[in-house]
């Protein structure tokens, strides 16, 4: 089923919308991330991850830098006696390349492979700390709203594969690859794609990659 990804989607109790308005750039103004937090309770989340989707994101997405979908879950609420709508999920997409790049005395490769980056995918804090029961809604939100867009935009232009920057925690990293199906390269191939990509806000994560053909 084709779909205009410049429209609201819905699956459930949840609706997933593009940036577009003035309310949605407050709620991003509020968004708390759900921090990634190692065994001793310090925060491995970038520091500046906070900041990028509180001041940031609205900025880039004007500019068409990227484009931001803010996944809203609806709730009962029995203090006020109706349903009422919280956002629980930000992420973001942009055009990319998956650039191989090498070259030494026995190789020259140089390699472009269109890709979309995935470069914010992030939990609200206070929305799962209200719902609990709702851990696991990376991957429904990865599944029922996320890969439709990507094959969408796969159909439209020439793009092979998806990758993003994941915070460089084995928990993290093994949630990507076993649930969400994402890969790392062949060490041999690492250094000559990632060197091209590196950024400050992603020097410290772990590059990770999957075909859009199996998604």
């Amino acid at each position: 089923m084709s779909f205009d990804c410049s429209t609201e989607m819905e699956c459930g109790n949840f609706r997933c919308v593009p940036l577009s308005s003035n309310t949605h750039r407050v709620h991003l103004f509020r968004f708390e991330v759900l921090e990634v937090l190692d065994e001793y309770g310090v925060s491995k989340t970038p520091k500046g991850l906070q900041n990028s989707i509180n001041n940031r994101i609205a900025e880039m997405d004007s500019r068409n830098l990227l484009k931001t979908y803010l996944v809203y879950a609806k709730h009962y609420n029995s203090d006020l006696n109706k349903d009422i709508e919280e956002l629980a999920f930000v992420f973001c997409l942009r055009c990319s390349s998956m650039n191989f790049t090498e070259r030494n005395s026995s190789i020259s490769m140089n390699e472009i492979i269109p890709a979309v980056e995935l470069v914010y995918f992030a939990a609200e804090k206070n929305y799962r700390e209200k719902h609990p029961s709702t851990k696991g809604l990376g991957l429904f939100v990865y599944d029922n709203f996320l890969t439709p867009i990507v094959q969408q935009i796969a159909k439209l232009v020439g793009c092979k594969n998806l990758y993003l920057f994941a915070i460089n925690d084995k928990t993290l990293v093994d949630y990507y690859c076993d649930k969400l199906m994402f890969e790392s390269l062949p060490e041999e191939l690492e250094d000559a794609v990632v060197n091209n990509l590196v950024t400050e806000d992603n020097e410290k994560c772990k590059f990770l990659y999957q075909q859009i053909e199996y998604m």
